[in-house]
């Protein structure tokens, strides 16, 4: 009796990505997102290594933390794409009011034009602000636009991918995920 090969099954895994890592080594010496997949790890318990060196990675830039999402499905760039993000920002100073027409209305910044940007809420908390954004798209255009008007961010957190929360999971954590959590 023949058995059929079983079909690998698709893997979703959440990750807290920390400041530092970056998806590809570019030539360079750098930690790698992937390179944290590993069992000690895992936030709870869990007994396999996963091998996701080859794993599609949908992470915040290598100065910035938060919510990763690596999975085997090749099918994922295309639904990566859709999905709206939700980032924590912390900057200096309090967010004039004015500024944040200019965020929410877009920008052209040398020759480029960045679609605005959807502020949820702002929170200040001493000398800092932090701020809730949605936004569509790279992260990096986040640090060009504040940057264009006066505003240094310290930190850039990705809290949300699609449903996906980052809720408690440590920073360097990592825990498997459902797709329907995501899209």
């Amino acid at each position: 009796m023949e058995t059929k090969p079983q079909k690998n099954p698709k893997i979703y895994i959440a990750l807290n990505k920390p400041v530092d890592y970056s998806v590809s080594t570019d030539g360079e010496q750098n930690l790698l997102v992937s390179d944290l997949i590993i069992k000690e790890n895992y936030a709870g318990n869990y007994n396999k290594d996963l091998n996701a060196k080859d794993y599609f990675i949908n992470a915040p830039d290598k100065d910035s933390e938060g919510l990763a999402i690596l999975t085997n499905d090749q099918g994922a760039s295309a639904w990566f794409a859709r999905l709206y993000c939700e980032y924590e920002l912390t900057i200096g100073r309090p967010l004039i009011r004015d500024a944040k027409k200019v965020l929410e209305a877009g920008m052209n910044i040398d020759g480029e034009f960045f679609p605005g940007i959807k502020i949820k809420r702002e929170f200040n908390k001493g000398k800092r602000t932090i701020i809730t954004i949605n936004l569509k798209g790279k992260e990096t255009r986040i640090r060009r636009m504040f940057g264009r008007l006066g505003y240094n961010i310290s930190i850039i957190r990705r809290t949300k991918i699609g449903k996906l929360k980052l809720g408690t999971l440590p920073v360097g954590k990592w825990q498997l995920a459902k797709k329907e959590e995501v899209v």
